[in-house]
């Protein structure tokens, strides 16, 4: 059997060469360049893997697994991960069946499946490799599910049918099996050997259409899609089976399949079949009119050698032999990207009579039918715009203006350098040309296009607007915009208004356009328009919030706008300036000069998008047919200092305060391959962003419930957002527990500081009342020390009125008593004379006067002569009375009165005084007494 084997493959060999020089020279289609899908490639660098690919399939989440040589890579959109087997051996092929993920590596067959925390494990179905011998040098390189059993494929050997809680079955006389396919609930069977075969009680038989047709013998390859079954065998080619009926796929694909090597077939739907060869990369056959166009290498494919292809949502995978391609089969965008470098950038496009026109700087192209790039002779050099007038396309460029007819020159109007080509309104065969050198005149008339200079305009103008038939906005790419008023023929100019001078007209190159009946201007990120009822420039309010959005088409329902901060294209609809609808795709972004980017209407459906080196066709129409699809973002795991954390559905998470220190959540959307995902989380302070390869880090969370919410970029609605609640539980000392003994604490804290506030308050209260007696007794005390004081001072008064008194009424007996000696001489009665003058002498009223001086001065001062006596003894009445005397303050002279003695008697009474008191001549008699 092997032996056959080889020698059917060397007859193979030596056929391919034949057939590949009939395919180079039958096939000229093959060097036209195709509008091919967006292709994204994978590089080993990015997946950080093995070049190798053997198998791929996608789950129910858009998830996909690849079998690489070092082990099972995993891509959900955002990020890649690589699993390896326990015995880090090869991978050839996978499923996804029943969220568990099947592989088949060289000796070995098992199941992946997910743990805890979301990464997956393995399980071997095959058993331990020193126990089982009959896999010994077998590779499993195909696996497929039926009828809830899996079954693993082997070209050494044979299939495998697994079903969980039984040992494992091989399948009988299934030797030479390459390939299995369901079909219409089938297993069928592609033997090299055999042919197309079906699994029927637990034997292969021949298929039906085996009986009767011999185009199944040794049919290789089998793909099914509802009623569709496909096969191909080397030596009848491809088939499609189908009701009953057998359709062959025509010579031409037969033979490039043949030379190319078929190695992989899937459908993309009924009407198309993706094909993977090993020598021409994937070839796409449209079953409808039998057309058929390759995605190689040179037009943007990873690799050329396909192992294995997989289709899953509008996007046909491609397992290479140096790493991975995804082509977006369904997506609105289809691109044509010039591979020979000659076309360089592209500055206009435009599409007329089934003929792709473009401008770019080496010249004027035209893509035809046959999607060949040809330059148009004659045109060589920067060309700047196109347009089609009176059925012909007119195009300005650096050496002038040509007007080309399919892909020819027909004739040069002008010499100078066009910049665009504009029709004057109301007037079909009459158009202006912004030029280098001013504005020319190009008119058709009689069949012949002439054209001439404007005169007095001495600028150079890159684009015109009109506002009127004779009045026209312009543009100077170095001096911003004019007003140009026209003569009545368009002969001359006869007025030029600048508006150079407007500070939000300074920036280089300034944008003009008409929307309904207004000029709007774009400058500096912000939009102008002319108010003719004002004569002035002001901004444009209903463009108010489009700042950095700049047009660079427009259509009947709405304006093409370019993000320039983005790069984004998107659309608004006139009536109401809502975005309709955006393309953020990768492939149309930082493709070409912002300045010059330009969306082209084809039809109400279909547009034109200008990129850097060829142009992007978008098909608005497939583009709302997938509008509804929108997928909400998926949360892989949560990860925190301590443990991963796998979030499955709905699901709220609790999180100790510990772990929420540094948070990261690993997401993903589904079949939103590098789709932007945005996040906002709803707490007290609101946060929002961007994920960054699926990957979202919170650090330092405060105790409390956050709510976020995933959602895609431009995708808004309710219906495609992702909440996942998250409670950070708070700290040991912040837990429930603590929190009671917080309160019992504070209750005890409250108790005792009242306690000691009421004592406090208690002492406070004494403390007042102790005051407040003390400060009453102290009020007292000055009360009766004042009252004391006054009564001093009143006895003092008293003292001295009652000394003054007696002074007074002494001096006036005195003079009574001086005047009776004097009128004694001539008294006529000597004897009564001689009587008053004694009894002004009487002793006894002298004695009265001193007991009342006594009783008063004692009043005042009640001890002092007890204390004097106590003090000198020695002392006599009459020193006791001086002693008064001197105390209360008297003179000499006055004690003199008192005492009924002469003033020298006084002093010398004091003098004999101050000897008793033994006192010292500097110290002052009534000082001292005044300590008594």
């Amino acid at each position: 059997m092997i032996q056959n084997s080889e020698t059917q493959t060397a007859k193979f060999f030596i056929l391919n060469i034949v057939f590949t020089v009939a395919f180079l020279i039958l096939n000229k289609a093959a060097i036209a360049q195709p509008i091919l899908p967006k292709m994204e490639n994978f590089t080993p660098q990015d997946y950080n893997a093995n070049r190798q690919n053997w198998g791929i399939d996608i789950d129910n989440k858009g998830v996909v697994y690849i079998a690489n040589n070092k082990g099972l890579l995993v891509y959900n959109g955002q990020s890649w991960q690589l699993y390896e087997l326990p015995d880090k051996t090869i991978v050839r092929s996978v499923l996804c069946y029943n969220n568990m993920i099947f592989t088949g590596s060289y000796e070995e067959f098992g199941v992946w499946k997910k743990n805890t925390t979301g990464a997956l494990y393995y399980t071997s179905l095959s058993g331990p490799k020193e126990k089982i011998q009959k896999f010994q040098n077998e590779q499993f390189w195909e696996i497929t599910s039926f009828n809830s059993a899996i079954y693993f494929m082997s070209f050494a050997r044979g299939v495998y049918k697994y079903t969980e809680g039984k040992p494992i079955e091989y399948i009988k006389n299934s030797f030479g099996v390459t390939s299995i396919a369901t079909y219409k609930n089938k297993l069928i069977f592609g033997n090299r050997l055999e042919g197309l075969q079906e699994l029927k009680d637990g034997n292969l038989i021949n298929f039906e259409l085996s009986n009767t047709s011999k185009v199944t013998t040794k049919a290789e390859l089998v793909a099914t899609k509802k009623n569709n079954l496909f096969f191909y065998s080397p030596q009848f080619g491809g088939y499609i089976y189908s009701d009953g009926a057998l359709r062959n796929l025509g010579d031409d694909l037969n033979t490039l399949l043949k030379t190319a090597v078929l190695n992989k077939v899937v459908f993309i739907d009924q009407n198309c079949l993706a094909f993977g060869t090993l020598k021409e990369g994937v070839v796409l056959y449209n079953l409808k009119d039998n057309s058929f166009k390759k995605i190689i290498k040179t037009y943007g494919l990873e690799n050329n050698v396909v192992h294995d292809l997989n289709f899953n949502h509008g996007n046909l995978w491609a397992a290479l032999d140096t790493g991975i391609t995804k082509i977006n089969i369904d997506s609105p965008l289809s691109f044509y990207r010039d591979i020979t470098g000659k076309l360089g950038t592209v500055y206009d496009i435009l599409y007329f009579k089934s003929k792709y026109y473009l401008a770019s700087n080496t010249g004027v192209y035209v893509l035809g039918t046959k999607k060949e790039l040809t330059l148009i002779e004659g045109t060589e050099g920067q060309a700047w715009d196109l347009k089609v007038m009176n059925n012909q396309v007119i195009v300005g460029h650096n050496n002038g203006c040509f007007i080309i007819e399919g892909e020819r020159v027909l004739i040069k109007t002008s010499n100078n350098g066009v910049f665009k080509t504009v029709r004057v309104p109301g007037k079909n065969n009459l158009y202006v040309q912004g030029t280098y050198y001013g504005i020319n005149k190009l008119q058709f008339k009689d069949g012949i296009w002439n054209s001439k200079p404007i005169k007095n305009v001495p600028l150079i103008i890159n684009n015109i607007i009109f506002e009127s038939d004779s009045v026209c906005w312009a543009t100077n790419p170095y001096k911003g915009v004019y007003r140009i008023f026209f003569d009545k023929h368009l002969n001359k100019v006869n007025k030029i208004i600048s508006f150079s001078w407007i500070k939000n007209l300074t920036e280089y190159r300034s944008y003009i356009h008409a929307l309904d009946k207004n000029i709007l201007i774009y400058n500096s990120g912000e939009w102008l328009t002319y108010y003719n009822d004002k004569d002035s420039i002001g901004a444009f309010q209903p463009f108010k919030d489009f700042g950095k959005q700049m047009i660079v088409g427009n259509d009947n329902d709405g304006l093409w706008f370019l993000d320039e901060r983005h790069d984004n294209i998107f659309h608004r609809k006139k009536h109401n300036l809502i975005n309709d609808y955006t393309l953020t795709d990768p492939g149309i972004e930082n493709t070409a000069l912002i300045d010059f980017k330009k969306v082209r209407a084809v039809s109400d459906s279909t547009f034109l998008i200008m990129i850097k080196d060829g142009f992007a066709f978008y098909n608005r129409r497939q583009s709302k047919t997938k509008k509804d699809e929108s997928p909400k973002p998926e949360i892989v795991k949560v990860k925190t200092t301590k443990r991963s954390y796998a979030i499955s559905g709905e699901m709220n998470l609790e999180l100790h305060f510990e772990e929420s220190r540094h948070l990261s959540i690993e997401a993903y959307l589904p079949f939103g391959y590098n789709e932007q995902i945005f996040y906002s989380i709803e707490n007290k302070l609101k946060r929002k962003g961007q994920l960054e390869n699926g990957n979202l880090k919170l650090n330092n969370l405060n105790a409390g419930t956050y709510e976020l919410t995933l959602y895609p970029f431009a995708k808004t609605s309710r219906g495609n957002h992702k909440k996942l609640k998250i409670r950070v539980l708070p700290p040991w000392y912040l837990s429930n527990l603590m929190l009671v003994f917080y309160l019992f604490f504070i209750v005890f804290v409250i108790k005792v500081y009242h306690r000691m506030l009421k004592l406090k308050m208690r002492r406070q209260r004494l403390r007042e009342k102790k005051s407040l007696i003390i400060e009453n007794m102290n009020k007292l005390e000055h009360m009766e020390k004042n009252n004391l004081k006054k009564e001093i001072e009143y006895r003092k008064k008293e003292l001295n009125q009652t000394a003054t008194t007696l002074i007074k009424k002494n001096e006036t007996i005195i003079l009574l008593r001086n005047e009776l000696k004097r009128l004694l001489k001539v008294s006529p009665n000597k004897s009564r004379t001689n009587k008053l003058i004694d009894f002004s002498n009487n002793k006894k009223a002298a004695e009265m006067d001193w007991l009342i001086f006594e009783r008063n001065f004692n009043e005042l001062h009640e001890e002092f002569f007890s204390k004097l006596l106590a003090s000198y003894p020695c002392l006599t009445k009459k020193d006791l009375k001086l002693c008064a005397f001197i105390k209360t303050g008297l003179c000499s002279k006055e004690i003199a009165q008192l005492m009924n003695i002469t003033t020298r008697g006084v002093e010398i009474h004091r003098y004999r005084l101050r000897k008793k008191l033994n006192l010292e001549t500097e110290v002052k008699l009534h000082n001292f007494l005044m300590l008594f």
